[in-house]
């Protein structure tokens, strides 16, 4: 089988617009390049699930519940499969993997793993979430392929599935094609420009930095570029000192434009469960600011600290306090940092670098 002659459907819960997560529509980019590729959007990730009463009787709210999905969701695979009959079929996280596997007989199903329910998760434990992780674990342990961005959200995958069997991983990285585009070359002192994209709410320590750009005006200019929470929204009503605040959504090559405006870029992650603490190789916040240069602030107890740390690419933040500090560290090796941000995108999360390795385990598999 040659390269163009392997058929892949996608089966995800994002349209494939300019909205698309900036990871996901790479690869499916990169992939659509090299093979014949359909997108399914599914529309549904099992959100459902967290609006189901855990003490309520499980057969008739499953039936109530997935009825519908399914119905539609049949519907939809059974012409998507009759337009083009796939060798791969790859499933975005645990819902859409198990509702396909269960459906389709006879092509690969391969797990692409973003998002996980963790065992010390809640929800992890009600009853319709069971009944989805043991459906992707009968599928999962059939098939065995899986993308996963690393080891150790590999093993997440194992626990929060209950899977005992060997699989056949690809460790793929939250990963974008590289910048040729030209990067922020003014120096940061004496006013360093900060910005955070992504969400701009409480959990991701939005508010604590806007506190602290009000205690400390004219240290930096600070802007937020995302959606924001009514949490965060009533705090900056209040703030007497405004940062540059912009929710409109942009592509992924504009989001650059707007990034390299800025020195440095601030990561939090407030949320403790293990899906959000296993992060350094699964945050897309931080491979945007790696991409341009741009050294990092992170906040949160994740794993992104002790690769920041160790590739010297930034300082880990104990509290928002130690923001003015680590401005003077950063500043005293700007160059240093820049060069070491651009380096460890290149090696670690540059696209290019792992296409020619996906595309052959998608046709060779171990």
């Amino acid at each position: 089988m040659t390269r163009s002659d392997l058929r892949i459907l996608v089966v995800g819960f994002e349209p494939w617009d300019d909205a698309m997560y900036p990871h996901t529509r790479a690869v499916l980019e990169e992939l659509r390049s090299h093979f014949p590729l359909q997108y399914l959007h599914l529309k549904e990730r099992g959100g459902f699930v967290a609006k189901l009463a855990e003490d309520a009787p499980l057969r008739p709210r499953v039936r109530a519940t997935l009825s519908p999905v399914l119905r539609s969701v049949g519907a939809t695979l059974q012409a998507a499969l009759r337009r083009q009959r796939p060798h791969v079929i790859m499933a975005i996280d645990a819902f859409a993997y198990g509702l396909v596997g269960t459906l389709v007989r006879g092509p690969r199903m391969v797990l692409w793993s973003h998002d996980l329910v963790t065992p010390d998760m809640p929800l992890h434990a009600a009853p319709l979430q069971r009944l989805i992780h043991g459906t992707a674990r009968r599928v999962l342990t059939a098939h065995r392929s899986v993308i996963v961005q690393d080891e150790d959200r590999l093993e997440l995958v194992r626990s929060a599935l209950g899977v005992r069997t060997p699989l056949d991983a690809f460790l793929l990285p939250v990963c974008l094609p590289g910048w040729d585009g030209p990067t922020t070359s003014s120096p940061w002192s004496p006013v360093p420009r900060i910005i955070q994209c992504g969400g701009i709410r409480e959990d991701r320590f939005s508010t604590d930095l806007l506190n602290h750009f009000n205690r400390y005006p004219g240290r930096y200019h600070l802007h937020f570029h995302g959606l924001s929470s009514p949490g965060f929204r009533r705090e900056l009503e209040l703030a007497p000192h405004k940062p540059t605040v912009s929710e409109r959504l942009v592509l992924p090559a504009q989001l650059s434009h707007i990034l390299r405006g800025h020195h440095l870029g601030f990561v939090g992650y407030r949320v403790n469960d293990l899906n959000h603490r296993m992060l350094a190789n699964a945050s897309g916040q931080l491979v945007e600011f790696l991409r341009l240069g741009m050294p990092v602030l992170v906040m949160g107890n994740t794993t992104v600290n002790d690769l920041v740390v160790r590739h010297g690419v930034g300082v880990v933040l104990n509290s928002v306090e130690g923001l003015l500090p680590a401005l003077a560290t950063l500043a005293g090796d700007e160059t240093g940092f820049r060069q070491r941000a651009r380096d460890l995108f290149r090696k670690q999360f540059e696209l290019p670098q792992r296409s020619a390795a996906l595309r052959a385990w998608l046709e060779c598999p171990s």
